[in-house]
């Protein structure tokens, strides 16, 4: 009897697999990219989030430009409110003339979300962090979104950045 009840329990056990169910949520809309309209959001990789925390940190660093363009297309397009430029990312120049008015540079990541769609052919990781910018004696405080898109290959396409100035006594 013992047997008949250990061989019960030992195959109700077997049968229970954990299943992983793959849930999608929001969608793209047809106002942006045509192409892209009505696609559902699934949560992407975390090494795309973790390259995308390490060039953000690196960038603060000012002295890691060379591992940053590693992660990085040749060309990528930046976003920002100054307005859209293609960025030669063959060399390290242009990461230094966005760092070249700042003495130094200090981040704290707040979250990296990595999302796909299409498939898994189109991946990006929404990124928010907090940045304090250290010029002549000033400080200037913002909060950062930025959306990183990551290429088949793995490296970083697009850049497009919402800053959000932060008041004096905010940290």
């Amino acid at each position: 009897m013992k047997l008949l009840y250990v061989l019960i329990i030992s195959s109700v056990l077997i049968s229970c697999e954990s299943k992983v169910v793959e849930k999608s949520a929001g969608k793209w809309y047809p106002e942006n990219n045509p192409l892209l309209s009505g696609q559902k959001f699934k949560m992407g990789s975390d090494e795309a989030a973790d390259m995308v925390v390490k060039v953000i940190l690196d960038f603060a660093d000012m002295d890691k430009n060379e591992l940053i363009i590693e992660n990085m297309a040749d060309s990528v397009n930046f976003y920002s409110p100054d307005g859209f430029q293609k960025l030669d990312m063959t060399t390290t120049e242009i990461l230094a003339s966005f760092q070249e008015p700042y003495d130094s540079i200090q981040r704290v990541v707040i979250s990296a979300v990595p999302l796909t769609f299409g498939e898994g052919k189109v991946n990006m990781v929404d990124a928010v962090f907090r940045e304090r910018r250290f010029s002549d004696g000033e400080v200037n405080r913002r909060r950062v979104f930025e959306r990183f898109w990551v290429n088949p290959e793995g490296k970083i396409s697009t850049i497009s950045i919402f800053p959000s100035e932060m008041a004096i006594n905010n940290n």
